[in-house]
């Protein structure tokens, strides 16, 4: 400790004094501490008296940050020089960083992201303990209570100030165990914001197109290290294609950020992010953008945090939890008109996956160009050739297809719907949307138990059916498969699909299955307990037993509308499926139609 205290001794010695006692932004300490090592502080807050506490305290390293875990609190610090980089971030630059972090880490995480905390020195070089939170959850600047104390100090360094949590309990964590539930990748899919928030940038769209052209520009070096590993990577001209679309998309870019959809995101979207806490996920370490010259707002486009976590799940092999992710984000969007751009969603999809890339090849890549081959580098080594596949997979162009499931059995409707959808079109699968799901959406519950009387109105069933068909529109003309999912037995669902079928002209691919129930499906529309047992055993099989009886006489008072009265053939020619059989012989049927040329896989089981 002698040691520390002549280190930061030195350095104080011509240091101005912090006459006011406020928090400081660190300017009048930057001369002061421009030579200062940051191993000092290291040394400090490594050290449980720091705290106050006698308990042992917890360190966690990561490229741009150091986590110290006391008591119950986690204290975040930014690296001076984090890795990978070569030059070193002064004390101003860290204290922006941490000051941006807090406010976005507000907006995600508000019961996690407590305070800032300055790290004091005094004039004889010894550090100050660490202040507790005046207020519990207090913002910076609520220190008065050590005003005089800090009246002839210098601040070294800046902390984040987060409630402590489980880290073993971080997403990918759980992924690692078992592979998520359509329904996980729902509550996933709600972390992402479905519009851009506020934002101080007057020309939103202008500056997320600098960090794009900024991230492409740095991939130059890590696609010539890769290449020179494995030629047939072919990222080079994976780099070309997604800066000729760059190009293209400007106008996209421009316009949705008039719209307001490209505002203040996390940035930082992936599994190890996402924090489950007792009352539901959130999200931490969102993304400051720090470059050479200052330190700037991460403004960008929502789609770019769900191309994040697509990217994960589809690197590690989970194809159906990245299609699930894709297709629940745009079942809950209440503004159809977000999914207008929806064509840039593959250009982040690369951006993302290659940043990832970039991070991982500084630990595992060799000077020669040859993968790392020690046992603590196999983790890591399997992710990063799982990111040059989904960077290589994610400008795939393929024929967009309209699939339509309809039919009474809404059970094997839809688990056949979420098992075809990651099966069929471009990554990450077609666009999965389902009238259901779209009702739910509409009145922003979770289970159909939950739905309000206003949703058996024929009016809603009705906005429910015109809505998908303006998602799947804007989802085929971004180059999208999509796969309807509903009943389709009524005049106005119809109406709809052949209203879209009729906008794309004969280019676009339609393949129309119908769900036939021989035991039910050919009676007319029956009130009789035979009738009411038959939607019993078929609601239960899909929700708790606690509340099926309230989704049961939900069912039974929207039947009317769409009664079996037997599908009309006008529109296109519906094949007919037994619905009776096994939910994976459906899928080898449906995909045998649309593909010939598929072989069954044993991938038949829905988690």
């Amino acid at each position: 400790m002698d040691t520390l205290r002549s280190q930061v001794s030195t350095a104080t010695a011509s240091a101005p004094p912090d006459t006011d006692g406020q928090l400081q932004s660190g300017q009048a300490a930057e001369a002061s501490f421009s030579h200062m090592s940051q191993n000092a502080v290291l040394a400090f807050l490594a050290d449980a008296n720091s705290y106050g506490s006698k308990e042992p305290v917890d360190r966690i390293d990561s490229a741009q940050h150091i986590l110290f875990l006391s008591g119950p609190f986690c204290y975040k610090l930014h690296r001076q020089l984090p890795l990978g980089q070569t030059d070193p971030l002064s004390l101003e630059r860290r204290y922006h960083l941490a000051q941006l972090e807090m406010r976005l880490g507000k907006m995600f995480a508000p019961d996690l992201y407590l305070d800032l905390v300055p790290v004091r020195v005094d004039t004889k070089g010894q550090f100050l303990q660490l202040p507790k939170p005046a207020i519990e959850g207090s913002e910076a600047g609520t220190y008065s209570a050590f005003s005089a104390v800090c009246q002839n100090t210098q601040i070294v360094d800046w902390l984040v100030r987060l409630r402590r949590y489980d880290f073993s309990k971080s997403y990918d964590k759980q992924v690692e165990l078992y592979q998520p539930n359509f329904a996980e990748c729902q509550r996933l899919s709600h972390l992402i914001a479905k519009k851009g928030t506020n934002t101080n940038c007057h020309t939103p769209g202008q500056s997320w197109q600098l960090h794009l052209n900024e991230m492409l520009d740095g991939f130059a070096a890590v696609v010539r290290q890769l290449d020179r590993y494995a030629k047939q990577t072919t990222l080079r001209a994976c780099l070309n294609r997604a800066r000729d679309q760059f190009e293209r998309a400007r106008s996209v870019f421009e316009t949705r950020g008039r719209r307001g959809l490209i505002g203040q995101i996390h940035g930082n979207v992936g599994l190890g992010n996402v924090v489950e806490l007792p009352d539901g996920l959130r999200l931490v370490n969102p993304q400051v953008s720090c470059n050479n010259v200052d330190v700037r707002e991460w403004v960008g486009d929502p789609l770019y945090d769900l191309g994040s976590l697509i990217g994960e799940f589809w690197s590690r092999g989970l194809n159906r939890q990245a299609n699930w992710v894709f297709s629940n984000y745009c079942n809950q969007l209440l503004d159809s008109h977000s999914l207008d751009g929806l064509e840039v969603l593959d250009l982040y999809l690369f951006v993302r996956a290659m940043e990832q890339a970039r991070m991982l090849a500084a630990d595992v890549v060799h000077q020669d160009g040859t993968f790392g081959r020690k046992d603590e580098a196999c983790g890591k080594t399997a992710a990063l050739r799982g990111y040059i596949k989904t960077a290589r997979e994610s400008l795939l162009q393929d024929e967009a297809i309209l699939i339509v499931i309809g039919g009474s059995s809404h059970s094997n409707r839809s688990h056949l719907a979420r098992l075809l959808a990651p099966e069929t079109g471009r990554m990450p699968g077609a666009l999965y949307l389902s009238v259901y799901q779209e009702i739910l959406a509409l009145h922003e519950v979770s289970k159909e138990a939950d739905l309000t009387p206003s949703a058996n109105r024929p009016s809603i069933w009705r906005l429910a059916y015109r809505r998908i068909a303006d998602k799947a529109r804007m989802a085929i003309a971004a180059g999208y498969s999509v796969v309807l999912e509903g009943r389709f037995d009524s005049p106005i669902s119809r109406q709809n699909l052949t209203q879209l079928a009729q906008e794309e002209g004969s280019t676009l691919r339609v393949v129309a299955f119908h769900l036939y129930d021989p035991l039910h499906d050919n009676r007319p529309v029956d009130r009789s307990p035979a009738r009411s047992d038959h939607l019993d055993l078929e609601l239960q099989a899909e929700l708790p037993m606690d509340r099926s009886k309230r989704a049961i006489q939900t069912h039974r008072t929207i039947d009317p509308i769409l009664g079996s009265q037997g599908i009309d053939r006008d529109w296109t020619n519906w094949i007919e499926l037994d619905a009776s059989r096994s939910v994976g012989d459906l899928l080898g049927q449906t995909l045998g139609h649309i593909n010939p040329a598929w072989v069954p896989n044993s991938k038949e089981t829905l988690h």
